[in-house]
């Protein structure tokens, strides 16, 4: 026995080596690919005539399709999170408390101060918004740009001691000051507002980026209000009008980098006004967006009297259609992949009484993003 034993080490270690890959021909074990918000990269297909490229793609083939590799990663997340406490991608997911989670890189950047706007950049919004108010303001079309806050700073309480924010105003409110010297009313910034609806209800999701319907609610009562300057006529149905059911399920950004799989439930309303009947104009889709279905959203009750809308979204405007198109003879979403453009064809198109630009903070740069000054960190 003792003269085989020194035999144990070798024989263990051919094995940790030989059974993934028995594994990988003969499917004894099979495990689920876990989403890991991304495409997996298929088997290459060896090409004579390109044989260099062949053995990255094989490489980044096999990380993906290792047998053992989903058991290994939840392994290596419950390890990191559970008993270490810290996240397992700290490049894209901060821990924070009570259960809430942030994003990490771009935002936590903003967050530090590190992407406030220069002299520059200042500049080159002004001379954008000057390109577009006089388009807008030729056609009589009023017009308001919405930037909505990142969920850091909603719940900054629920970030960590050691998160690094900046003690300067943040830079929505550097640019909201800038511009609307020249424009008046232009720059809103719901931020307030939001802290002030959460406390009564959650107006985040805890496990992703987005914001939920309750928060959806709470801010287009805010932007109707803005509109009654021009629209005295605009209302905006109470809370208690919507039917709001539980719809559950595991989704987020953060749950699924840090591996949870429990069920968490969102408050979800339910459709009240059966007379806003969605329809398409048929706009082709930005190209560059990755969900080309998600690019139009329209429309249109039997009360053609009031006031029509366009809004360009991007992906957190989803939780105001419900309540915008009770409150507009015809509204009309663009989700145009986080370019907030100017779309004039379909201004001239739709013909609405207000555009309303809607935009994250952490991708407002996109607006000057054909000015020198631009870079895509911003």
């Amino acid at each position: 026995m003792g003269h085989l034993s020194k035999y144990i080490l070798s024989v263990l270690f051919v094995a940790m080596l030989s059974v993934p890959l028995i594994n990988q021909n003969f499917s004894i074990w099979n495990f689920e690919q876990k989403d890991e918000n991304r495409d997996f990269h298929e088997k290459p297909t060896l090409k004579l005539d390109h044989m260099e490229i062949f053995p990255g793609q094989f490489d980044a083939y096999f990380e993906d399709a290792f047998s053992f590799k989903p058991p290994l990663l939840e392994l290596y997340k419950f390890v990191k999170l559970r008993w270490l406490r810290v996240s397992p991608y700290p490049e894209k997911t901060m821990l924070g408390n009570d259960g809430w989670y942030f994003l990490t890189q771009k935002e936590g950047n903003i967050l530090a101060g590190k992407k406030d706007f220069t002299p520059a950049h200042l500049a080159a919004f002004k001379t954008e918004w000057q390109r577009r108010s006089t388009f807008l303001d030729s056609l009589g079309i009023v017009y308001h740009w919405y930037i909505m806050p990142m969920k850091h700073y909603v719940y900054k309480d629920k970030l960590k001691y050691n998160a690094p924010i900046s003690p300067r105003p943040k830079r929505v409110a550097q640019l909201q000051e800038f511009l609307n010297a020249a424009f008046p009313d232009l720059v809103y910034d719901p931020t307030e507002v939001l802290i002030k609806a959460r406390d009564s209800v959650e107006v985040y999701q805890k496990r992703d980026n987005h914001w939920n319907y309750q928060a959806g609610y709470s801010v287009s009562a805010y932007i109707i209000e803005t509109l009654k300057k021009d629209f005295p006529q605009l209302e905006h149905k109470p809370f208690s009008a919507y039917g709001w059911k539980e719809k559950w399920g595991i989704g987020g950004f953060h749950a699924g980098v840090l591996g949870f799989e429990d069920s968490v439930a969102i408050k979800v309303p339910i459709d009240s006004n059966e007379d806003a009947i969605q329809f398409s104009y048929g706009f082709p889709p930005t190209p560059e967006l990755p969900f080309p279905d998600q690019y139009e959203f329209s429309y249109r009750k039997s009360d053609t009297t009031g006031p029509r809308i366009l809004i360009i979204r991007d992906s957190f405007g989803d939780y105001l259609r419900p309540f915008f198109k009770e409150s507009f003879s015809e509204s009309v979403f663009i989700f145009d992949a986080w370019n907030y453009d100017l779309p004039e064809k379909i201004v001239l198109q739709v013909k609405p009484d207000i555009v309303l630009f809607w935009s994250l903070e952490t991708h407002i740069g996109h607006v000057i993003r054909n000015s020198p000054e631009y870079t895509d960190d911003y």
